[in-house]
């Protein structure tokens, strides 16, 4: 059975907070497939943005503008996974499920319609 979540990805100093839905094939999951989820998610709108920005614009229009970050490439989302799981066990993010901080790839979380994934970018200190 399918499930419904909401994820909201944050950075500390940064945009406002983004929130979405996202829908998932199990309601038992691990922290990893999760983190898959969730990057394959946000690929897959950054290569779908870049695509219908090509097909709005003529090609006069793409030379005259400056294009959007990324576009003319599809961005390959296994790297940034794996970016993301290296990221996750330095610390360099946290994620949090309904508020509760996971902490190992391998937990299995229980996914309800009323699951918060929150995706929290960490930035280092400048000088400590």
């Amino acid at each position: 059975m399918s499930v419904t979540l909401t994820v909201c990805e944050k950075s500390p100093g940064g945009p406002p907070a983004e929130e979405y839905s996202l829908e998932l094939k199990e309601e038992r999951i691990t922290v990893r497939d999760l983190i898959q989820n969730i990057v394959f998610h946000q690929v897959y709108k950054l290569n779908t943005a870049a695509r219908d920005w090509n097909r709005m614009a003529d090609d006069r229009e793409q030379l005259l503008n400056s294009k959007p970050a990324g576009q003319g490439r599809t961005v390959d989302w296994v790297p940034k996974f794996e970016q993301a799981l290296k990221a996750f066990e330095f610390n360099q993010i946290v994620l949090l499920v309904d508020d509760t901080q996971v902490e190992d790839l391998n937990e299995f979380v229980d996914l309800t319609p009323r699951t918060k994934v929150t995706f929290l970018k960490l930035v280092p200190l400048v000088g400590g």
